[in-house]
């Protein structure tokens, strides 16, 4: 898949991920996740993973990001969720192992640099502008930007 291919898949799956959002935010149940769900691929699903990760800010407190969930496995209120001192996504984070096989992975960050050159070069983005468009730190861009460059 080339990457102008890669970007038009992310963009028609951004209003599946802002769907699947709004029903873990209330909006829905678990039907309507499988029911936009049901017939993406292997690659769509793991590029929603992507753009779902894109939406939360790692720096969240847990507390903050999880709050709205009142209710356990089984439908039934309970007490808020309560980690202690503030801790941070990215704290849960740092306990994560990488999977052995990153091909997926390499695919994605691909079509994310490749979508990051394109709005940048193609649209005349700054790289502020296009971090923000992407969700990710400037640095980051300006790194991809060079790496492609060379």
């Amino acid at each position: 898949m080339s990457p102008e291919e890669g970007g038009d898949r992310i963009e028609k799956l951004m209003p599946v991920a802002a769907r699947i959002a709004c029903v873990i935010h209330g909006d829905g149940d678990h039907h309507d996740i499988t029911h936009h769900t049901k017939n993406l691929g292997r690659d769509d699903l793991l590029r929603l993973i992507v753009i779902l990760g894109a939406m939360v800010d790692p720096g969240t407190p847990v507390d903050d990001a999880l709050g709205f969930i009142t209710w356990d496995e089984h439908g039934r209120p309970k007490p808020p969720i309560v980690t202690g001192p503030r801790l941070r996504i990215r704290s849960l984070a740092a306990d994560v192992e990488p999977p052995a096989d990153l091909g997926a992975e390499r695919v994605l960050k691909s079509e994310r640099v490749q979508l990051a050159r394109e709005i940048h070069l193609g649209q005349g983005y700054t790289v502020t502008e296009t971090a923000r468009q992407l969700g990710i730190d400037p640095d980051t861009v300006r790194k991809w930007l060079r790496r492609v460059a060379a």
